[in-house]
């Protein structure tokens, strides 16, 4: 799998320094668990208000962020079991890349990668992945694929199938599947990721094959027409692999080399007939 993490308040312990420097600045004593909404300048005081994101354009406030306990672990087990991490960040002008030589710095990325998966992104449904671990519900909520919600006070309101306090909890929920994430998923990576790409493909073969003379292909000659075209693959399938068609007192021998459809071709072929006549049967076929 893709697994997009976000770096603020999600792996990396933001507000600590944040609050730590308008604390100081502005003689308040404001602390993580005040902040019950994501609007954070909604709770600082009046002469600060929306000064408080003027904080993030500086260049050394990560200068002594620390990352959240077990966030390199879990990052590290990701990809001791085949998965690519991604960073996926919002942030103003003045502070890009502070986030990428921070990720080098605690050991999320190689020093020196010249293409690191670190990607500043303010719309976070537009990055290709198929898991979103993300403190911001605006993030969890419009993302097209799979996502956890990292557990924040400002995010404590919405609630949401899958959320985590903290990473050893994202570790033993992606071991047990309580995340949605299926054991063989996360043992057998490449065999899941290739599955999904053969799927992927069948789709796309289908809509083009539909747009050409379907569904009235299959809705002419009904389960006849479909048995008999599953039928035809079953035959090329058996002379491929060798063996002895006898038929109304007929024997084939079977050429092992194909001539026209392969092997691939062949299974790819069965399977989406399979696929047709589940849509036949269900009534959802040419509508």
């Amino acid at each position: 799998m893709i697994i997009a993490i976000d770096i603020d308040s999600t792996i990396a312990e933001l507000d600590r320094v944040w609050l730590g420097r308008y604390n100081q600045d502005y003689h308040d004593s404001l602390t993580h668990f005040q902040i019950t909404k994501w609007a954070i300048h909604e709770f600082t005081k009046p002469e600060c208000g929306t000064k408080i994101y003027d904080y993030l354009k500086d260049r050394t406030l990560y200068d002594d962020i620390e990352p959240y306990p077990g966030a390199l672990e879990a990052v590290n087990y990701f990809k001791s079991h085949g998965h690519r991490v991604i960073f996926v960040t919002s942030t103003p002008p003045e502070g890009a890349g502070c986030k990428l030589f921070w990720l080098r710095k605690h050991g999320f990325l190689p020093e020196g990668n010249t293409a690191p998966d670190y990607y500043e992104c303010h719309d976070k449904s537009l990055i290709r992945a198929d898991l979103l671990i993300d403190d911001g519900f605006h993030n969890i909520s419009g993302f097209p694929g799979r996502t956890i919600l990292f557990d924040q006070p400002w995010n404590s309101d919405f609630e949401w199938r899958s959320r985590a306090v903290s990473w050893p909890e994202i570790v033993l929920g992606f071991e047990d599947g309580r995340f949605g994430i299926h054991p063989t998923e996360l043992r057998r990576p490449v065999q899941a990721q290739a599955f999904r790409e053969i799927l992927d493909r069948m789709y796309r073969t289908h809509l083009d094959k539909n747009a050409d003379y379907s569904p009235a292909n299959i809705l002419g000659t009904g389960w006849v027409g479909l048995v008999t075209r599953l039928w035809d693959k079953m035959a090329r399938m058996m002379n491929l692999a060798g063996f002895r068609l006898e038929v109304i007192n007929s024997v084939y021998e079977c050429p092992l080399e194909p001539k026209n459809e392969s092997v691939d071709d062949t299974l790819m072929d069965m399977a989406v007939y399979a696929i047709i006549g589940l849509l036949l049967r269900a009534g959802k076929w040419g509508r």
